[in-house]
């Protein structure tokens, strides 16, 4: 198993709320991702390092859509 921690930081806990509440429904059974406070943590698992990188661009393609639309 291939385990990837993402954390992403903004300027605010809005901002990541705003961000996460974007892409949450999307990843729901595949990504684990919390706020704390003004940052997103996503927890990935894989059986494949193929598999996890296809499922980490998808989430950055994904979260990078969600900050365009916030103008970030």
């Amino acid at each position: 198993m291939i385990d990837c921690r993402i954390v992403l930081e903004y300027g605010n806990e809005y901002i990541a709320r705003a961000v996460f509440g974007s892409v949450e429904l999307d990843n729901k059974g595949f990504i684990s991702g919390k706020v704390e406070d003004k940052r997103i943590v996503f927890e990935i698992s894989s059986e494949n390092p193929m598999s996890l990188s296809h499922t980490v661009n998808d989430l950055l393609a994904c979260v990078k859509a969600a900050e365009s639309s916030l103008a970030l």
